[in-house]
């Protein structure tokens, strides 16, 4: 019997895994073939200029932990999220090569992180390194880590905030929704430059800094002076002072030739003990990649910005409105 009927009757349960359950659906096999969306007719839509209503997210995981990251996108799928498995790729293959065309195509890159992922020579060696990563913010993709069981994060995910699934899974992947669903609709072009700076001050604010505002040093006028505390390596507590500049930009990216400006504006007085930071609703081009190799400057571009918020649904909807899926 085929048809809608074959899907309308009763089914086993899934297994669970990691805490999660799928005791409503149909079945992984119908999971794959109904409901995972085919890259080919995305890409079609997005080259006829129609674009996708929902966020679309690309699950990276090891394959041992296949069955949690099926039951993770069926939990996305019933929030309305178009969900991408790495199913298909094969191992030994290269990721970039073999995920270019996916990756046009989505928003978010949900990592699952566990033991079997970080044993696993591939998955550490291909899925994630320093650059994929920068290839990812290049094309302005959100970069989730989902941290599963006691295990240390990847190198190059260690600067990423991550979602924790290790003692409340099920609360963790509501909260994964809730995310997904208040971060869908930042767009740095709706904002004024006077609030995508009143937006930075905030998250600023929000991550426990000392913020001023509007601070003339070194012949130069900054957006703000921040001190950032750490502690040594034995224990006591130390201040870090940071001149940070905001730069708006509704399209385009970061130039070689703004990148020169700012640094030769920056620099300008010999001997400057403070750090430098540039924070930016764009990305940079690769050639002020190169640029900023030899500079003491530290660059938020717009994809690391959107990391930044992604945990802080109270700013995002305050300044972008809350954005149902």
């Amino acid at each position: 019997m085929t048809g809608a009927a074959e899907y309308d009757a009763p089914q086993p349960m899934l297994p669970t895994a990691y805490g999660l359950e799928a005791a409503t659906h149909k079945g992984l096999h119908w999971l794959n073939a109904r409901r995972f969306k085919k890259v080919g007719d995305y890409m079609s839509e997005k080259e006829n200029g129609v674009k996708a209503p929902n966020p679309t997210v690309f699950l990276s995981y090891a394959l041992q932990d296949e069955a949690t990251a099926q039951l993770l996108a069926l939990r996305l799928q019933d929030a309305g999220v178009d969900v991408w498995s790495d199913t298909d790729i094969n191992i030994g293959s290269s990721w970039t090569l073999t995920i270019q065309n996916k990756l046009r195509a989505s928003d978010y890159i949900i990592v699952l992180v566990s033991s079997a992922g970080v044993q696993s020579r591939y998955w550490m060696n291909e899925a994630i390194t320093s650059k994929s990563l920068q290839e990812f913010s290049d094309r302005s993709i959100t970069v989730v880590p989902v941290l599963l069981d006691d295990v240390e994060m990847p190198p190059y995910l260690r600067d990423i905030q991550y979602i924790d699934f290790r003692s409340k899974p099920r609360d963790a992947v509501d909260e994964l929704v809730s995310l997904l669903r208040s971060t869908s609709g930042i767009d740095f072009s709706r904002l004024s430059p006077k609030q995508f700076e009143d937006l930075i001050a905030d998250l600023f604010i929000d991550m426990g800094l000392n913020v001023e505002r509007e601070i003339y040093a070194h012949d130069f006028m900054f957006d703000y002076k921040i001190i950032y505390k750490n502690r040594d390596p034995f224990g006591a507590i130390t201040k870090e002072t940071w001149l940070v500049e905001a730069k708006h930009y509704s399209s385009g990216r970061l130039s070689v030739s703004t990148i020169k400006d700012f640094a030769a504006r920056a620099y300008r007085a010999p001997n400057i003990s403070e750090h430098i930071a540039l924070v930016t609703s764009s990305q940079i081009t690769s050639a002020a990649r190169e640029v900023l190799r030899n500079l003491p400057i530290r660059v938020v571009e717009g994809v690391e910005l959107k990391r930044l918020l992604i945990t802080r649904k109270d700013l995002v909807n305050r300044y972008f409105g809350a954005q149902p899926l």
